[in-house]
């Protein structure tokens, strides 16, 4: 029983590391592409959030003003995916 026990904790760390290794990689690509898509393509990017939130895209034209708000935001979110990166780069034992 006991080392039964052992094997399911041992079990249960890898697939946590293993579970927190995907997230990463998975938040680094997000990230990566949205930071860049930002800083290339902010009218298209701005006019995808307003259909996000239900607005016709044909009817409400994107400004200056969106334009210059997601720009903005590709800056931190390039970083924010750099520390993913970072973090992918770190021992197994260390990613918690």
């Amino acid at each position: 029983p006991a080392v039964a026990s052992a094997m399911a904790s041992r079990r249960r760390q890898a697939c946590a590391q293993l579970w927190i290794h995907q997230a990463l990689i998975l938040n680094l690509i997000f990230l990566g592409f949205v930071g860049i898509h930002a800083l290339c393509d902010p009218e298209r990017l701005a006019s995808s959030v307003q259909a996000g939130y239900g607005s016709e895209v044909e009817l409400v034209s994107v400004t200056r003003l969106d334009s210059d708000l997601v720009r903005s935001s590709a800056p931190a979110t390039l970083a924010i995916a750099f520390v993913c990166a970072r973090a992918l780069w770190r021992p197994l034992d260390g990613k918690r």
